[in-house]
């Protein structure tokens, strides 16, 4: 059976005698537990964190990227006598510029983890008993083989279905080539840290998140998006607010913050304006009324550069309503306070400061596409940036940085390939392949469940953990069930690889090889490296070596496709071909990267390599690549639309529409998630207020409930880190524990004191958690974090704290696929005893 094994070591003397050592540690420890800061937990340590190898303590460093969170911080590693014993920020990575967060700080803990699988396992037991035993990797890997073989010898291989949870940059850019040489369309990103790009794709013609261009603008205006704490790459967005708040040689940006609570953004903005839940995008709109009434828009960008703000007429003489006529009619202030809780005044003052202030950014995060009507809403606050010129303008919205080059020979694609991975993805409405129904959990669950259009036979988790972080659980246990072979490649145990068959544990991120890119919402491309900063500490294996050694073993045009035998020399690869791009440069400090980019838009560049070797080189010494695009000219480029412009109103989504054949479109409007939406007409394919679901009766049940997200814990997959646990909550002074965020108004109604135990609960189920007064909390809401309440997940995560996915009822966004958590009602009441 299988154990953790652990490693041992010596300790190491230094110069201080025992008696001081003693007199010094009790004062500390003691100063220390009067600050209510050091839990016994979090002194117990495990072994390989608090020993040290014996040495003539040598220091060195080496550069990597934090790949914790989707951020892509570059960090620099200090090692002592080849030992990692601290981590910090890169000060030359241009993507947070030497700051890191404090889940950054907390990687050694992930290292050095003795809760880490240590070799392949196979289950012995039933699903879920978590019992396995320990195999070499040649068995693993023939057992994982022998199933993809299986499938493509039976014709099916689009019975193979890949849930990733955090693969980006080029394991990402492997993955999709695998499944597309070896046939299957199943590739379903199920991570939930960055906002839906859908809007982009509808209104750009683009699927591909922008570049935010902060530190050109002026003003920020945020809906429900806390960058400052949970959202974004963290540690950038803290390094550019401080640009934007004091650096004197530009005007202080003003921030607008529209959320439900006092976020840690919203106490940092010019303005907090709370709002009811799920009404983002009717406020967004009523702003929009009055921009457009008081003529307070862009008409030159508007009337050159946009489609369907006002009325107009198809090709076959159908008449269309546009944007204009919509948001007068519909969107007035007096309606729209209604709807949102904001007084017109406020309404009114963010329309004539956000039009006044340019250039600025409208921008969304998780409190808008955690609705049920998220695809709207984003799309209702995108067009404000249409309406004052903010797109593809310094200080705006910049279209996406083209992806570096690749190293990757051409795709080759066997017929069975071929025709798999045409095959309708079994995350779609019944294959109606539409741009505003492409990846659906909801639809993907109910489609293994029912085995149409086809049964899955054989999934792989990567790095995603369903069972701990999506509401109702047990929709996606049952899912799991109906498929014969599930392959986790966790390099921990969790509530989700319980339920594999086989675990390939995956190595660290501070032990493997790799290239980080697609980093969200940045304005420039960059790459930068991944190098292991020790050898593997236990018998696992870079899941990119994996799926090379699949590749190698299936043979014909897989294996032609990914010609590669091993991860790192595929990363060289990749590192070569921007070597032979002569594209952008390694980076060297801020201001030295502004002078090569000053010098590359005039034809010269003085930082050239004369051979690869020297290029690899500087790039493992400094970490990172960077090409900064050339200034927005005042050309305005043609975007990928029918119209070739920005579209208020999407051609892409209604042509797409119409070409379905008249019998889906029946079901899809009659019989369907979309049916509200399709049905009524033109304010379908507009930005237009949709009412969000809410689960549970209003009366049995008169609360909302407010899942948030915070820094140390990104919604779980820190949790098993004490020292994050031991800051869980430090704007509460809670630690390794849940709380619960109440209005002291909605608490003294309920009887409820500061610290007292209650019950939360909802139609699903309920949690007890301790009570916090809040004065930044709405009244007739409650408040609970991500992250905790584990199960399965380590000893210092699990039992600790609740996890409100357990009484979050499963909802979604029929046409973006977002999970809608925060559309559960709940009802409050003390608990008896604690």
């Amino acid at each position: 059976m299988y154990t953790v094994s652990s490693l041992k070591h010596r300790r190491v003397a230094v110069g201080i005698n025992r008696r001081d050592f003693l007199k010094q540690g009790a004062f500390l420890l003691a100063a220390a537990s009067q600050a209510g800061w050091i839990s016994k937990a979090v002194t117990a340590q495990d072994e390989p964190m608090i020993e040290a190898y014996p040495g003539a303590g040598i220091e060195t460093w080496k550069c990597s990227v934090c790949r914790l969170c989707p951020g892509g911080c570059g960090i620099k590693v200090r090692l002592v006598d080849g030992r990692p014993v601290k981590i910090e920020g890169n000060p030359l990575s241009p993507v947070n510029r030497g700051g890191l967060c404090p889940a950054g700080h907390a990687g050694l803990q992930v290292l050095f983890n003795s809760d880490r699988i240590s070799t392949p396992l196979k289950r012995v037991g039933e699903r879920g008993e978590n019992r396995w035993e320990a195999i070499s990797w040649e068995e693993a890997l023939q057992l994982f083989y022998d199933y993809l073989l299986k499938l493509r010898n039976e014709k099916t291989p689009h019975h193979l279905l890949v849930l990733d949870g955090e693969s980006r940059g080029l394991q990402k850019r492997l993955l999709e080539r695998f499944l597309e040489a070896y046939g299957t369309p199943n590739y379903f990103n199920l991570s939930s840290q960055e906002p839906s790009s859908l809007p982009f794709l509808l209104m750009h013609g683009r699927k591909n998140t922008p570049g935010y261009d902060f530190q050109n603008t002026r003003f920020i205006l945020s809906f429900g998006n806390d960058f400052l704490d949970s959202e974004g790459p963290p540690s950038r967005m803290a390094y550019l607010f401080g640009e934007l708040r004091q650096n004197p040689g530009r005007n202080r940006v003003k921030i607008v913050q529209i959320d439900p609570r006092l976020s840690t953004t919203a106490v940092k903005a010019d303005r907090w304006i709370p709002l009811n839940p799920g009404t983002y995008g009717a406020l967004a709109l009523g702003v929009a009324h009055i921009m457009v009434v008081e003529g307070l828009y862009n008409k030159t960008f508007v009337e050159n550069h946009t489609f369907g703000f006002e009325d107009w007429v198809d090709n076959k003489g159908n008449s269309h309503i546009g944007f204009k006529t919509l948001l007068l009619k519909e969107y007035y202030p007096e309606k729209v306070s209604g709807i949102t809780g904001v007084p017109i005044d406020d309404i009114i003052r963010v329309a004539r400061s956000f039009a006044e202030n340019q250039p600025g950014i409208a921008i969304w995060g998780r409190g808008v596409t955690n609705h049920s009507n998220a695809l709207f809403s984003q799309m209702a606050i995108h067009a404000l940036n249409a309406l004052v010129g903010s797109i593809n303008s310094p200080g705006g919205i910049l279209e996406a940085p083209p992806e570096p080059p690749t190293g990757l020979p051409p795709l080759v694609q066997d017929k069975l390939a071929q025709w798999g991975s045409a095959q309708s993805p079994v995350f779609q409405y019944r294959g109606a392949k539409l741009p505003a129904t492409m990846e659906s959990l909801a639809y993907l669950l109910d489609n293994i469940q029912s085995g149409e259009p086809y049964p899955i036979e054989v999934a792989l988790l990567i790095h995603t953990n369903p069972l701990f972080e999506l509401p109702e659980k047990e929709r996606f246990q049952k899912a799991l069930e109906k498929i014969p072979f599930v392959v986790s490649f966790s390099s921990e145990m969790d509530e989700s690889s319980i339920w594999a068959d086989l675990i390939l544990p995956d190595h660290t991120y501070l032990e493997k090889w790799d290239l980080d890119y697609e980093v969200p919402q940045l304005p420039f491309t960059q790459v930068t490296i991944s190098q292991p900063i020790i050898q593997p500490r236990f018998n696992t294996r870079h899941i990119g070596d994996v799926i090379l050694s699949c590749a190698r073993l299936l043979g014909g045009s897989v294996q032609k496709s990914l010609p590669e035998t091993d991860y790192r020399g595929l990363v060289q690869k990749e590192a070569e071909a921007l070597f032979r791009s002569h594209r952008g440069f390694i980076t060297s400090g801020q201001f030295e990267d502004f002078f090569q980019s000053f010098l590359s838009r005039r034809g010269f560049k003085y930082q050239e390599f004369a051979t690869f070797e020297e290029f690899w080189e500087a790039l493992l010494k400094e970490g990172s690549w960077l090409e900064i695009p050339q200034p927005v000219s005042d050309l305005f480029p043609r975007l990928s639309t029918p119209s070739g412009k920005f579209e208020f109103f999407s051609q892409t989504f209604y042509h797409q529409y119409k070409a379905l054949p008249h019998h889906v479109q029946n079901v899809l409007k009659s019989d369907s998630p979309l049916s509200m939406a399709l049905s009524k007409g033109d304010q379908a394919f507009l930005p237009h207020f949709e009412e969000p679901n809410v689960n549970g009766d209003s009366i049995e049940y008169p609360y909302f409930l407010y899942p948030f997200s915070i820094l140390t814990l990104f919604d779980g997959k820190m949790a098993n880190r004490p020292l994050l646990m031991e800051m869980v909550g430090f704007r509460r002074n809670v630690q390794w524990d849940s709380w619960a965020e109440i209005n002291p108004e909605t608490a003294r109604e309920l009887n409820i004191r500061h610290g007292d135990w209650i019950w939360i609960e909802s139609p699903r189920g309920r949690v007890k958690v301790r009570a916090h007064l809040y004065p930044g909390a709405m009244p007739g809401m409650v408040y609970l974090p991500l992250g905790l309440g584990h199960t399965a997940s380590g000893k210092y995560a699990s039992q600790k704290g609740v996890n409100p996915n357990d009484i979050l009822v499963f909802d979604y966004d029929p046409l973006g696929g977002s999970i809608a958590r925060n559309s559960t009602r709940v009802k409050i009441y003390k608990a008896s005893v604690a």
